[in-house]
C-alpha cells in the first residue's frame, strides 16, 4: 500500500490519483486544482534539499487544512493536485485557492526560509468525466502555467481562458504548415517626415494570411540594442534576462508571436557558444533588420562574420 502514498508528505501518490479517477463513473462531476510552488528550486539551491523537503511537508499541511474535503496528491517535485468530487461552487474553489496562496505567502511552517516563496494554482471547474485523466491534468496545468506567467502567487480558472488557450494552441500547431505554405508576409510600411517630406524609415510588419481569407496582423513593437559591461558570465547574464522578462510578465505562447518583452544576448565579447540554452553570437542576427538597424546605431563599425551591418541590410 505504500506505493499509493507519497513517502515524504504522506499525501496520495500519482498512482493513487489514477485509481481515484478510475473509480469515478462516466458523467460524474469533478473539479481540479493544479498547484506549483514558485521559486522552489531556489530554496533547494540556497538551503539544500533537506530544507526543500521541509517546505514540501509544510505545504502538505497547509493544503490539508485549507481543503479538508479534497483528495490531495503530490504528483512529484513541487507539484500538487487537489481533486474535489461532486457539486462545488466556483466561489468556494476560488476561496480555497486564495487561502492556500495566502498561507504559503505567509510561510506557515517554514518562516526561517528567507527566499521568496509563493504558489501558482490552476483551477478546472465543473469538469464532466468523459476523457482521460491526462486531459484533465493538461487543462489544469495550462491554467497554472497561465497564473505563473502572469506574475506568480495567483490562481486562474481554466474555464475563463479556455477559448484563448485553445486558439493559441491551434495557431502554434499551424505555424510550421503556415511557413511551408508561405502564409506569412512581411510588409514594409514607409514613414515620411512631415518636415522634409522625405522617407524617414520603413516599418516592418508581419502579416499572417490565413487559409480562411482573414489576415492576422502582429501589433507594433519597439526594438533597441544596448551595450553593457558586466562581471557575470554568459549563463548568469542569460538568467538575469529571463528574470527581467518574468518580472515584466512575459507570456510565452506562440513562437515568434507577440510578447510583452523579449531580451536576448546578441554578442558576448568574441565568445562562441553552441550551448543548448545560449548560442553566441545570436544565430539570427543577420536575418533581422529590426535587430541590425538599432545595432548599427549603437556601433556603425561592428563586423559580423567580417562583414559590415550595411552589407546584411542591403542583401
Amino acid at each position: 500500500m505504500e506505493e499509493y502514498f507519497d513517502y515524504l508528505t504522506g499525501l496520495y501518490s500519482r498512482k493513487e490519483l489514477h485509481n481515484l479517477y478510475g473509480k469515478m463513473p462516466t458523467g460524474s462531476i469533478c473539479h481540479f486544482m493544479f498547484m506549483d510552488i514558485d521559486n522552489f528550486k531556489n530554496v533547494n539551491d540556497v538551503y539544500g534539499h533537506n530544507e526543500g523537503d521541509h517546505l514540501l511537508k509544510a505545504t502538505a499541511i497547509i493544503l490539508c487544512n485549507c481543503a479538508p474535503d479534497a483528495h490531495i496528491i503530490r504528483l512529484g517535485g513541487d507539484e500538487f493536485v487537489l481533486l474535489f468530487q461532486g457539486e462545488q461552487t466556483r466561489e468556494y474553489l476560488c476561496k480555497v485557492a486564495k487561502k492556500i496562496i495566502y498561507r504559503i505567502n505567509k510561510k506557515e511552517g517554514f518562516s526561517h526560509i528567507s527566499t521568496s516563496v509563493s504558489a501558482s494554482i490552476g483551477i478546472l471547474y465543473h469538469e464532466i468525466i468523459t476523457g482521460t485523466l491526462d486531459d484533465i491534468l493538461l487543462k489544469s496545468d495550462m491554467a497554472m502555467y497561465y497564473a505563473k506567467s502572469h506574475g506568480k502567487g495567483n490562481y486562474v480558472v481554466f474555464n475563463d481562458i479556455a477559448d484563448y488557450v485553445f486558439t493559441e494552441i491551434e495557431m502554434e500547431k499551424r505555424q510550421s504548415v503556415a511557413l511551408e505554405n508561405g502564409e506569412f508576409e512581411i510588409r514594409y510600411l514607409p514613414v515620411i517626415s512631415a518636415q522634409t517630406s522625405k522617407l524617414k524609415l520603413s516599418q516592418i510588419k508581419l502579416f499572417w494570411n490565413m487559409p480562411n481569407g482573414s489576415t492576422k496582423e502582429q501589433d507594433d513593437f519597439l526594438n533597441l540594442c544596448v551595450e553593457i559591461e558586466t562581471e557575470l558570465n554568459p549563463q548568469e547574464l542569460l538568467e538575469v534576462c529571463h528574470k527581467v522578462e518574468e518580472e515584466l510578465n512575459r507570456v510565452r505562447t506562440i513562437r515568434w508571436g507577440p510578447r510583452t518583452i523579449d531580451v536576448d544576448i546578441l554578442f558576448f565579447n568574441d565568445m562562441l557558444s553552441l550551448d543548448e540554452n545560449l548560442t553566441l553570437p545570436h544565430p539570427r542576427i543577420k536575418e533581422r533588420a529590426f535587430v541590425l538597424i538599432p545595432l548599427m546605431d549603437l556601433n556603425t563599425n561592428l563586423l559580423i562574420d567580417n562583414k559590415t551591418i550595411s552589407y546584411y541590410l542591403n542583401k
